[in-house]
């Protein structure tokens, strides 16, 4: 797996959720 990207993820309620190594950077 590339754990090493920043993953952008929808969370569904209109957020933006950043994943760095599995990690959420800027809080759900």
């Amino acid at each position: 797996m590339d754990d090493n990207k920043i993953r952008v993820i929808h969370d569904g309620n209109g957020k933006i959720v950043y994943l760095f190594n599995g990690k959420n950077l800027f809080g759900g």
